[in-house]
């Protein structure tokens, strides 16, 4: 048995209105060391830092609400939630650790954040991890909102009306350079998803894309860049843009997300650059020698 079959069936477990199936399982072909990231740590953080003292002045510069951002549950220096703050603390230095693992994949500092279906909170997660990330002294951040229908990240963010992602995609005069956003969180940048295009699919799909991708991750090579992307089961363009990333990582919402909705979803991403799979709102934890799945984004209505 593969350690994501052994994953799936700790999975189960956690999912009370999980469906039972009789497809097959993942083949061991896809077997891969997929660590579950743990919840427990200890609780002591300096929250001090991570927002510039200074301003910028750049056209390409804004400023991000912390207020909003802590009141919607996300991570800021100033949050009182020191628990939520440890769980991704945790989850970031998993993250940060597994590099020498990837060295020799392609795009090896993209990280595409996914779920099976909307409502599991993959957007909470992506954000918060990206924040996390970016509070760190010496670790840089490109958050890129990729889910072009939703939108999420971008609303949260107040950039949702600025050109992005998708108007690079529509215009080869387009300047990447010109489209980033410098923010108030020291090296924390954004790329908004940009006007909405009724061809998005098809241009997530296009060799422009794939270009993007491996411009990004040679351009920026002294960052993580974190995509927020569509749910898998959802939109074929995430299957795309995943195949152009180093890394995955899976959002579940626990007791809710059936096991066939996930594992049809990982059929649809090569297994091997997956991170692990964060379970949400869970109000357990399950423990093993793979590890435990994360409880964090308890009682948050889920972003998308």
């Amino acid at each position: 048995m593969s350690i994501i079959e052994k994953a799936l069936d700790k999975l189960d477990s956690a999912l009370a209105s999980a469906v039972s199936t009789s497809g097959d399982k993942p083949g061991s072909e896809h077997s891969t060391d997929i660590p579950l990231f743990q919840e427990e740590c200890e609780m002591t953080a300096d929250l001090a830092g991570g927002i510039e003292n200074r301003s910028r002045k750049s056209s390409n510069t804004i400023t991000i609400d912390l207020k909003k951002l802590d009141a919607l549950g996300y991570i800021t220096p100033e949050t009182s939630n020191l628990h939520l703050f440890e769980q991704y603390r945790h989850i970031k230095m998993q993250v940060l650790s597994e590099d020498e693992r990837f060295e020799v994949v392609n795009n090896s500092n993209i990280i595409v954040i996914t779920s099976s279906v909307p409502g599991e909170g993959k957007t909470y997660s992506s954000i918060n991890l990206a924040l996390s990330i970016a509070y760190e002294y010496n670790n840089r951040v490109l958050f890129i909102d990729g889910d072009v229908y939703k939108k999420t990240s971008s609303t949260i963010f107040d950039i949702s009306n600025r050109p992005g992602l998708l108007d690079y995609l529509t215009s080869e005069k387009s300047d990447l350079a010109d489209l980033l956003l410098n923010t108030n969180i020291e090296k924390f940048t954004v790329l908004p998803s940009g006007r909405f295009h009724e061809r998005a699919t098809e241009l997530y799909n296009s060799k422009r894309m794939q270009v993007l991708m491996e411009e990004l991750s040679k351009r920026y090579r002294d960052r993580l860049i974190i995509i927020d992307t569509p749910p898998l089961l959802q939109d074929t363009s995430t299957a795309a843009i995943a195949r152009s990333a180093g890394k995955i990582i899976m959002v579940v919402e626990a007791e809710k997300t059936p096991r066939y909705f996930v594992e049809e979803a990982l059929r649809r991403v090569n297994r091997e650059k997956l991170l692990g799979i964060i379970l949400n709102k869970s109000n357990q934890r399950y423990g093993s020698e793979y590890g435990y799945y994360s409880s964090y984004g308890k009682n948050k209505t889920a972003a998308s």
